[in-house]
Order: C-alpha cells, then sequence, then structure tokens
C-alpha cells in the first residue's frame, strides 16, 4: 500500500479492522516508533505489546508467552524480532516500516506462513520510498503487488464475512440440523 505518512496509522487499523489477524506482527524501524504504535493500537482496543532491544529479557519472554497464548493478538516490533523468533500460527507481517536491507524484509515477511500454513505480509509505503520497494523486488525476487487502500464498506464487509467464517468452523455443531 503507498501511503502518505500521515495517514499511515489510519491504513493500519483498517486493514487489523478488515483482515482480523489470529496472531499479527507489525515492523517499525525503531524503538520510538514502536512505542508509538503500541500505545495507540491499545488506545483503539487492539491487545497489542510492543517488543524492542530496551526491554529486559524477562519482559521480552512475558511479551512472546502472551503472544503465543494469544492473550495479545498484536506485535509491534523492530528488527529484533524479524530472526529467530518461531511463532508457527502468526497469520500476518506488516511492516510499517520499510528496512534499509532487503535481506531483512525477507526475513520480516518469513515470520508468516511457516508450518505449511498460509500467511500474510504487507508494506505500508511512503511514496518517496518506491524506489526502495523496487530495489527489494530486484534483490529478492519477491512478487509484490501494489493494492488500493481499502474503503469503510469494503472493511465491513469483510468484518461480517470473518464472523460468520468463526461462527461457521468453531461452532459447526450449532449448525447441524439433522437432529
Amino acid at each position: 500500500y503507498i501511503v502518505p505518512e500521515e495517514e499511515k496509522f489510519t491504513l493500519l487499523s483498517r486493514l487489523l479492522d478488515m483482515m482480523v489477524p489470529d496472531l499479527a506482527m507489525v515492523f517499525g524501524r525503531t524503538k520510538r516508533r514502536v512505542d508509538e504504535l503500541t500505545r495507540a493500537l491499545q488506545k483503539l482496543g487492539y491487545r497489542a505489546e510492543g517488543l524492542h532491544g530496551d526491554l529486559s529479557q524477562y519482559q521480552r519472554d512475558n511479551v512472546m508467552n502472551k503472544f503465543r497464548a494469544n492473550q495479545i493478538n498484536v506485535l509491534v516490533a523492530t528488527d529484533v524480532a524479524a530472526r529467530g523468533l518461531d511463532v508457527d500460527s502468526l497469520t500476518h507481517v506488516i511492516h510499517y516500516s520499510l528496512p534499509d536491507d532487503p535481506e531483512v524484509f525477507v526475513h520480516r515477511s518469513g515470520r508468516t506462513g511457516r508450518a505449511g500454513k498460509d500467511g500474510i505480509s504487507m508494506a505500508l509505503i511512503k511514496p518517496d520510498e518506491t524506489r526502495k520497494l523496487k530495489q527489494i523486488k530486484s534483490q529478492t525476487k519477491i512478487e509484490i503487488v501494489e493494492k488500493q487502500i481499502p474503503k469503510g464498506d469494503i472493511i465491513i464487509k469483510a468484518q461480517v464475512a470473518g464472523v460468520f467464517d468463526k461462527l461457521l468452523t468453531k461452532h459447526e455443531d450449532y449448525f447441524d440440523f439433522d437432529n
């Protein structure tokens, strides 16, 4: 998604509302950005926590345990979390800030779609970062498709569809009319 800096957070919250991820990682470039995003997401009611190098090992372990136990479903992190993290049920990776190194983009994106499961990786790109994105595409050979920013009606339709999907999969016995 190509989006001006001042509209990035709105787009992030729209995407989270629309996709309703089971577990999502949002990557920011700096510790400060991670803290700002975490606070802003929490203020809107998202179950989010931050992970970066200023946290003690105990704090990092605590955040990761909450994430794995689905007590939080949005982990906002710096690249300290791009390598070595293994969360099998991570469904979405969102690059809030593009990394400078194309390989870091690959490692971030590789956090999702593990253990034979599908995953989605998205990038929120400022208009002046399109050259950096082309460099990432050419160096990594990753297919990256530009998407349009979703409007409100699309988000609502996706949320309603998601509610029905969860109802049908988690409570399918309620819909067994053969008895």
